[in-house]
Parts: structure tokens; C-alpha cells; sequence
């Protein structure tokens, strides 16, 4: 689980324009608990059917080899065994020809690593999964989960779709912000902002970043980070923002203390900023060249920080992975920034720049190494982490607000340069255990991975960008010791997502059983974390491409903070006009950085290889 979530689901309807409308009545829910619903019905019976040796389910063939020579590799099944659009890929596998690397860059040796050579780091670091569970262990779990899904779910759907029926206009208990719409916070009807013509080039702007959140658990990380590894009133120019200067002064005195910096103090520029009051808001984006931010929830206090981002063509980064508001700020500022040059780059943290920069280089190695296009896509996560209680309280704000999603003629997330793109994306991430055939997961299962919706989501962003194919097809989830665990990972999030749909089961766990709001994993559980991603990509003409992204550290806050923070200093001081097909308004990662984000990642301590595995 990574620092703001969280999407559930996806639903896109088609027309000409991603306006709003005015009614808030979402799709989403009813979709959603007649999913999980079906899931629960249908799940003893596929366990046991996907239990055996020869498995073939919903258009997935399980084929296995004991050749040492062959690497398994995936692609749409076949139109006979397709039997719909859910359906999951073909594990199959090909004898390999001889491995075609990617140099991510020609002077930095760091990253010019094999898919193999990644996975002995990997094997070498001895990251453990969370341990195997026995079969005692396994029936006790699913002995109680039985139980609580009968009495969680019909609770759930009675609550959801009374409120459904009636059609609830209780608004959720929101900062002002996040409700008020146009007119934000301290009630300012206008702000005056200068004419794009008139304002400050970047090169003379004072700042070349400005953080935002620092005071929280992730921004404090990022804080942390930023003091280690780029010092005071050195080669990076940059500042510190929040809304009270007495937290800000404590930040700056426990900095000079782990760092024996007395000199940090006076050293380290502040800038007061509320983002619930638009005019103390000009501060904070018309002196610097970007400004990054870890104040979330985002749908609570982020759309006035994007707005006068874009209104100032100050570049901008966060971490969230809320992607409802990502599509509302594009509607409504995409224009804006475009015409100003602000690059908006939303996910910049663990959601979603692993995933997103990874799809790009399978695009790039296909097409540079084999001439052919990329249309299917698919991810297999290995990870070990724990969540922070902003991650959570973002994910139940997100939650309670799904009855309230505005409803779009179709996807922003295909909107560039205010039209619909042709180049589309389908999302179809499995929600049942499969075993994995071969390669480095060999006699692994999979399970649903909580962020892969959001995943998704900003890969369709970045096909929709740069279009690398008409129809790409996603895929993710996430890896576990064998079938017990796969089970009991995949009801466990069924049953936590459920549970917090209804506010009997939802207070309860908010309370009581979720960390507060600034807390977070201890320093120990950063150290022991890890994120192991594999990548498959196949081309058009049947060429396939591997990736392997590797981070030895807590990914959802130790790396995303230095995400964020090489996010914000790539905007601010790359360029990036060899690295991507786009200038500005609202991208994604890999859009608006590309290679110079991957390189930075490398040079602090990431891996990653891609490589072609087969030609056709």
C-alpha cells in the first residue's frame, strides 16, 4: 500500500467531451457491489476449480516446462478460449533468443543492468514476503472470513443501496475546500493572476522547489531527504511551506539537530501558505519553478494549490493516487496550464511511477529493437510494506465519496489538448488466484494488488499522451507464496474494502483499528520493505519484451518521498525536451520525464533492467 489512495473500479462511458454534468450520481458503486457481490458467490467454486494441476480459467491456460532454457513470457489468449473481456492472459512458454539490453543512459554504468542481474540483487538483498501460512492457519482464517462476509456484505449492500435508492445528497464532513467547488477556502469570489505574457521566467524566479506537506509523515521524509542529499544554499534552491510557522520552526530545529547544522536553521527558507485560503496561496507557486506536494487528502486540500500552479506556469508534483480528482483538475485546468507551461504531474510517488516509467521503456524497447508497437501489457508485484494512517484516511475519504463522483461524457483521462484521444486503454486487472507457470515467480499464485486500478489508470494517461497503441491492454497483480496465501490475500481485501462501505464496520475500523493521521512505518519496517516489479510487454507482431524494476527499500514512503523529490527537480531543472513528446498541461511521469526521472531513480538506489526475451 503506497502513501494516497485509491481507486476502486473504473467505469467509462463514451460521448465527445469529458464535461462534467451537473448531477454527481455515479455509475461506480452499484457496479462495484454487484462485483463484489458476484465475486463472493462465485469464489469457493473457482478456488477449487483453479486448484487443479490443469487449470484453464476464463481464457487462462497454465502450461508448464521443465526446460532450463525457456523463460516464460505472456499474451492474449487465444479468440477460442476468450470467453470475455475480463479474461486473463495465456501463460505460455518460448525458448528465448539471446537477451537485447536497454542502456538507460550512456555515461551512468548504474543502470546498465540484465534482467537477471536485477533479480540476483534482489535474491542477494534475502527480502522476505510475508511468511508461508499453514493449512491450520489457512482454514482459520478463511473460517472467519466466511462468517464475516455474511454478516459484512448484505449489511454493505443494504446500507450502499438504501442510499442508492434515495439518492442521498448528504455531503461527506469535508474541509470547506473540498467541497466548496470554484470558490475555495477563505471565500475569495476572485484572485487577480497575471496575463501568461507577464509572468516571471523561471530562470529568475527565486526557488527552484518548494515542498509542500513536510510537517507530514511522508513530507517529513521528503524534508529529511532533501536536507541529506541536496544541503542548504547550495546547487538547489529551496523552500519549505505550510500554514504555521511554529511547526515549520520545530521541522527546522530537528533537521539542524540530525544533521549538526546549527546554521540549518536560518538557512532553510519557510513560505506561509493555507491552502483552504486562496490568497496566501500566491506565495507559495509565483517564486519558484516547481513545487511538490504531499498535503493530502488532495481532494481535500490540493485543487487551489493546482490551480494557481497552473494559473503561475509553475510546474507541479505530488504523491496522490486519488484519480477522481485527478479527473476533475484536468477538466478544469488542463487548458490553463497548457497555456502558461505548467507541467501537472499527479502519482509521482509509488503510485504510480514504477508502473508508469516501466510500460513506457517496453513500449520504447519493442519499437526501437523490433519495429513493433506495444498493445498488451502485464505486471507481477512482489512486495513487502505497511501503511501510513494518512495513506488510509485518504483511501476512506475516497471511499465514502464514490456515491458522489461526477459523471463525464467520457474519461478525462483521454482528454489531450481538450479532445478525446483515439488511443485507448482496457483495464483488466484479475481478481481470482492464478498459479504462475514458470520464470521468477515459478509455483507462485497471484492475488488482487490494491493500487493496480490506479496503476492503470495513469498508463491509459500515458497511452492516451503519446499514444503507443489504438487498444493496450493492462493487466496487474500482485505475487504470493502459494495458493493459501493468494486466497486469503484476495478475501482479505475483499472484506476490508466491503467493511468500510458501511459506517458500522467502517467507524469501527477507522477508529480502532487504522493508525491516526502522522504516523507511520517505524524506520526498521522502511528498511525491511521492498518492491519487486515484473513487467511483460508483447508487440503487435508477436515480439516480447521483459522489464524488472527493483527497490530495495519501503516503497511506498522511503522511495516515494525521493520520487517525489527527483520529480520536482526533474521539472525544475531537466531538460526534457529529449525525453519526452510533451510540454506541458496535465502528464504523467513518464510523459512529462521519462529516461531523466528513470536515470534519477537509478542514482539513488533503484534497479531496473529491460530487455528484449523473444522476436517473431
Amino acid at each position: 500500500v503506497s502513501s494516497n489512495i485509491i481507486s476502486l473500479g473504473g467505469v467509462e462511458t463514451s460521448a465527445t467531451a469529458a464535461t462534467p454534468t451537473t448531477t454527481t450520481k455515479s455509475r461506480l458503486l452499484p457496479q462495484l457491489l454487484l462485483h463484489i457481490l458476484l465475486l463472493q458467490i462465485t469464489t469457493p467454486a473457482a478456488f477449487a476449480w483453479i486448484a487443479h494441476p490443469n487449470c484453464s480459467l476464463r481464457g487462462v491456460s497454465v502450461s508448464r516446462s521443465s526446460s532450463p532454457s525457456t523463460t516464460t513470457y505472456i499474451r492474449p489468449a487465444p479468440r477460442s478460449i476468450t470467453s470475455s473481456s475480463h479474461s486473463l492472459y495465456v501463460l505460455q512458454s518460448l525458448r528465448a533468443t539471446p537477451a537485447t539490453e536497454v542502456n538507460m543512459s550512456d555515461t551512468d554504468d548504474t543502470t546498465r543492468m540484465s534482467v537477471a542481474q536485477v533479480y540476483e540483487r534482489y535474491q542477494s538483498d534475502n527480502k522476505k514476503l510475508m511468511k508461508k501460512i499453514h493449512l491450520p492457519g489457512f482454514l482459520g482464517g478463511v473460517a472467519f472470513m466466511i462468517p464475516a462476509y455474511c454478516f459484512i456484505v448484505p449489511l454493505t449492500i443494504l446500507y450502499q443501496g438504501s442510499k442508492f435508492l434515495l439518492k442521498s445528497t448528504r455531503r461527506a464532513e469535508l474541509p470547506y475546500s473540498a467541497a466548496g467547488g470554484e470558490n475555495e477556502g477563505d471565500g475569495d469570489v476572485t484572485e487577480t493572476f497575471p496575463a501568461p505574457k507577464d509572468l516571471t521566467p523561471h530562470a529568475d524566479r527565486k526557488y527552484d522547489l518548494i515542498l509542500l506537506g513536510c510537517t507530514g509523515y511522508t513530507g517529513g521524509l521528503a524534508t529529511e531527504y532533501l536536507c541529506q542529499q541536496y544541503g542548504i544554499s547550495k546547487d538547489v534552491k529551496w523552500a519549505i511551506a505550510g500554514r504555521s510557522q511554529s511547526k515549520l520552526n520545530a521541522l527546522k530545529q530537528k533537521l539542524a539537530d540530525q544533521m549538526d547544522d546549527p546554521g540549518l536553521i536560518k538557512n532553510l527558507d519557510t513560505v506561509i501558505c493555507d491552502t483552504s485560503k486562496r490568497s496566501t496561496l500566491h506565495a507559495l507557486a509565483s517564486n519558484t519553478r516547481a513545487v511538490i506536494s504531499t498535503a493530502g487528502p488532495f481532494y481535500a486540500y490540493g485543487s487551489a494549490v493546482v490551480e494557481f500552479c497552473a494559473r503561475y506556469g509553475t510546474h507541479y508534483a505530488d504523491i496522490t493516487g486519488e484519480v477522481d480528482w485527478s479527473q476533475q483538475m484536468i477538466t478544469k485546468y488542463d487548458a490553463i496550464a497548457r497555456s502558461t507551461g505548467a507541467k501537472i504531474v499527479s502519482f509521482c510517488g509509488h503510485d504510480s511511477v514504477p508502473w508508469d516509467l516501466s510500460t513506457a521503456k517496453l513500449a520504447d524497447i519493442l519499437k526501437a529493437e523490433c519495429d513493433d508497437d506495444l498493445i498488451s501489457v502485464q505486471f507481477f508485484d512482489e512486495t513487502m510494506g505497511k501503511p501510513s494512517g494518512g495513506t488510509l484516511a485518504t483511501a476512506c475519504l475516497a471511499i465514502d465519496r464514490l456515491d458522489r463522483m461526477p459523471k463525464y461524457d467520457y474519461d478525462p483521462f483521454y482528454q489531450v489538448t481538450g479532445k478525446r484521444s483515439h488511443f485507448k486503454t482496457k483495464v483488466t486487472n484479475p481478481q481470482l488466484p492464478v498459479q504462475c507457470s514458470d520464470g521468477h515467480f515459478k509455483d507462485q499464485w497471484t492475488a488482487p494488488f490494491v493500487m493496480a486500478d490506479v496503476n492503470g489508470a495513469v498508463v491509459k494517461r500515458s497511452n492516451a499522451l503519446r499514444g503507443m497503441a489504438p487498444v493496450l491492454k493492462y493487466q496487474e497483480s500482485m505475487t504470493q507464496h502459494d495458493f493459501k496465501n493468494a486466497v486469503l490475500s484476495a478475501m482479505g481485501l475483499g472484506l476490508g474494502v466491503v467493511a468500510l462501505l458501511n459506517p458500522l464496520t467502517g467507524s469501527f475500523i477507522k477508529n480502532y483499528v487504522f493508525p491516526k493521521p502522522g504516523e507511520g512505518p517505524s524506520e526498521k519496517d522502511l528498511q525491511r520493505s521492498f518492491l519487486l516489479i515484473s513487467g511483460v510487454g508483447v508487440g503487435a507482431k508477436g515480439n516480447v519484451a521483459e522489464s524488472v524494476f527493483y527497490f530495495p527499500k519501503d516503497a511506498g514512503y522511503y522511495y516515494t518521498s525521493r520520487m517525489l523529490v527527483e520529480s520536482g527537480l526533474c521539472l525544475a531543472m531537466d531538460d526534457l525536451g529529449k525525453n519526452t513528446n510533451t510540454t506541458s498541461g496535465f502528464l504523467t511521469p513518464a510523459t512529462a520525464m521519462g529516461d531523466a526521472l528513470l536515470k534519477r531513480l537509478v542514482g539513488i538506489g533503484a534497479s531496473f533492467a529491460c530487455e528484449i526475451r523473444s522476436r517473431m
